[in-house]
């Protein structure tokens, strides 16, 4: 599972995260086995406005997702170096974590409307380079 999320976007990334990460401690089977959970990786990608957002999560509760197995990444703030590559960071995600065709990907994104439409065409590529990509896409905004 790949989550993006854009600033405030945060606010559905996050519980998600940590619900998929709970699942791995889970005992009820009709979620998912432990098996199948062992086999997947949780990335998420939190592109910040300002370096002071972080701590709307908070360091020690990114650091605990990636202690529990979550890998966080959140490239330097765009307020100092402007947007970053987001469409190069999926595709490095997916080529480190999807080595198998097979591998199915499944990418949620909450931010700003053009990060969304960038997430859609990234993932497009994807499907039309031949791999099995989920999207679901929440946005904001006025």
């Amino acid at each position: 599972a790949i989550v993006v999320a854009g600033g405030s976007g945060i606010a559905v990334g996050w519980p998600l995260v940590e619900h998929l990460l709970d699942m791995t401690r889970s005992s009820d089977t009709e979620i998912a086995t432990r098996h199948s959970l062992r086999k997947q990786k949780i990335v998420l990608i939190w592109v910040i406005h300002d370096s002071l957002h972080i701590s709307w999560v908070g360091r020690l509760a990114l650091a605990d997702a990636e202690t529990r197995g979550a890998e966080i990444i959140i490239p330097r703030a765009t307020d100092e170096i402007g947007r970053p590559d987001l469409k190069k960071m999926i595709h490095e995600v997916v080529g480190k974590y999807c080595d198998g065709r097979s591998k199915k990907i499944r990418v949620v994104a909450s931010g700003p409307d053009s990060m969304g439409r960038l997430v859609r065409n990234t993932c497009a590529t994807l499907v039309l380079n031949g791999r099995e990509a989920d999207v679901m896409i929440e946005k904001f905004g006025w």
